[in-house]
């Protein structure tokens, strides 16, 4: 595509795994393993006392993600959906989020819309959330409604856990929803409009019930749409 290859990491990542290192690999990801995470940096083994497992939740935050998702329809109403990370600092090696996986990070389907999906990956893939988004847009419901039913599915086995998705129909209409995060925020550009609009929402919080609206989804008339979240991109090494 004529991009030149150049090196992607920041000019003092070296600097941020030293401090990490020194500080005994402190914050990381890891649970159920010997020596204890909270306190070494590893080598790990593997925790067979299950009297001692214990399970983390939100290791999502807003210092701790950097996901853009992208959801575009072009002048012959083709969909796409695009969506880029660098994961969780600090991440495990191997790790592989939601984002690179289809009906998971994103989905896109031309007969209806598209929707792309972020926050606690390890969660957020076993609810296939941007499929599950499209589905019940193709079933009846608007994106407004789809984005909300998707958290509250996800909200009713892990009300802990972070999450957040837009989705747009191939109408123009859309909608977008979250939890844990403080607030949720997305771009939107269309040729009618001069600028990019910006659009936020605040997030459901543990304790806050989970519910869904039946309000109508916001429309927006065009020829050609481009529309995008950037979530937290501050934060992040």
């Amino acid at each position: 595509m004529g991009f030149e290859k150049q090196n992607l990491s920041m000019t003092n990542i070296n600097e941020y795994m030293d401090d990490w290192k020194n500080k005994s690999c402190q914050p990381n990801n890891w649970i159920n393993v010997h020596p204890d995470p909270s306190k070494n940096c590893g080598p790990y083994t593997k925790n067979e006392n299950i009297a001692d497992n214990e399970v983390k939740v939100n290791l999502i935050d807003e210092k701790n993600h950097d996901t853009i998702g992208i959801i575009a329809i072009d002048e012959d109403e083709n969909i796409a959906v695009g969506t880029s990370t660098n994961g969780m600092t600090y991440k495990i090696p191997g790790r592989v989020g939601d984002s690179p996986i289809p009906g998971s990070g994103g989905y896109a389907d031309n007969k209806v819309g598209g929707a792309a999906a972020t926050g606690d990956g390890d969660v957020m893939m076993r609810f296939s959330a941007s499929f599950l988004a499209v589905e019940l847009m193709r079933n009846g419901k608007t994106p407004q409604e789809a984005a909300e039913l998707v958290i509250a599915r996800i909200g009713e086995f892990y009300p802990e856990s972070s999450a957040a998705i837009v989705v747009l129909d191939k109408d123009g209409n859309y909608g977008f929803a979250c939890q844990i995060f403080s607030y949720f925020s997305i771009s939107i550009y269309h040729p009618e409009l001069d600028k990019v609009k910006i659009e936020e929402t605040k997030c459901r919080q543990i304790g806050d019930p989970i519910t869904t609206t039946t309000s109508a989804a916001f429309r927006i008339h065009f020829n050609s749409i481009i529309l995008f979240f950037i979530t937290f991109l501050l934060g992040m090494i």
